[in-house]
């Protein structure tokens, strides 16, 4: 079993913006969901725990080694996918997929050639792999990190808003590859999408501001809230006032009409429906409540 222990983060930019503001976390293995808005510290906490950039204080352990003080500890067994990936320009997916193990360490030409070709079969990549990377498509080029990612065999995963900019077929397929890769190693997934933490995440956390604001499993987080989220049809324009006298902590156009839904532990009054609880009602009422 793997194991990440961050206690009592803290990271304070030159500007003056606390980034992390001692977080506390303990990771293992399965798929962790990092949530939150974008600018919660999301990206600025995990360019810390791969030894992007120091902490200013707290510590992070991975499998009870210190990889603050030895971040090449972590790296040799780290895959990360950033948001954001450059490729070469008329380089084929086989070949650069065989550069970037060379500088993971795979050295051994026939170990290389077979890990590759296992990779690309494994993101459905196989057919495509003579194939220059930068023609492809968003979804295959998420497919393609997943691969890259994948080489040396990590024991612990980081994918930075990764379903950004793809569509829903695409997301779909790589959020299964995600799910089946993600059992015998830790995969820490940093969105903002709610439905991809709720799909795929065992556990989670809520991140604002640089603070955990509430973590645990997805199904507990719902429990808690049953019974005090409520929902009612209304017109645009009563929004401001709703807001003025209610916990609003969602509205949306349903088939042309305004739908919102309030944190209450009693029935408002009538006109208002009980809502059968979704992780995107924890998600909006843990940031209302710590605003």
């Amino acid at each position: 079993m793997n194991t990440l222990k961050i206690h009592n983060l803290k990271k304070t930019y030159s500007n003056g913006v606390k980034a992390i503001d001692n977080v506390s976390i303990e990771i293992q293995n399965g798929m962790f969901g990092l949530l939150g808005p974008n600018g919660a510290g999301k990206s600025s906490l995990m360019k810390t725990i791969v030894g992007l950039q120091k902490p200013d204080d707290g510590s992070i352990l991975f499998n009870d080694a210190d990889v603050i003080e030895d971040s090449e500890f972590l790296k040799k067994q780290l895959g990360f996918l950033p948001q954001y990936f450059g490729v070469y320009p008329k380089v084929s997916a086989f070949d650069l997929l065989s550069h970037l193990a060379i500088l993971k360490g795979v050295l051994n030409s026939n170990e290389r050639k077979n890990q590759v070709l296992a990779l690309l079969d494994k993101v459905n990549l196989y057919e495509h792999r003579k194939k220059n990377v930068h023609t492809f498509s968003g979804g295959m080029r998420q497919r393609f990190g997943i691969a890259q990612a994948l080489l040396g065999n990590p024991k612990i995963i980081i994918v930075d808003e990764p379903t950004a900019g793809l569509d829903p077929e695409e997301r779909n397929r790589f959020n299964s590859l995600l799910s089946e890769i993600g059992e015998d190693i830790i995969i820490i997934l940093s969105t903002h999408l709610v439905e991809d933490v709720h799909n795929l995440c065992s556990k989670m956390a809520i991140i604002n501001k640089g603070n955990i604001l509430i973590q645990g499993s997805p199904t507990d987080l719902i429990k808690e809230l049953n019974g005090k989220i409520w929902k009612k049809q209304i017109h645009k324009n009563e929004l401001d006032d709703f807001n003025a006298n209610f916990n609003v902590i969602s509205s949306q156009f349903i088939a042309g009409k305004m739908n919102i839904h309030i944190l209450s532990d009693t029935p408002p009054y009538d006109g208002f429906e009980p809502v059968n609880t979704s992780l995107e009602d924890v998600y909006f009422s843990t940031l209302l409540k710590n605003e």
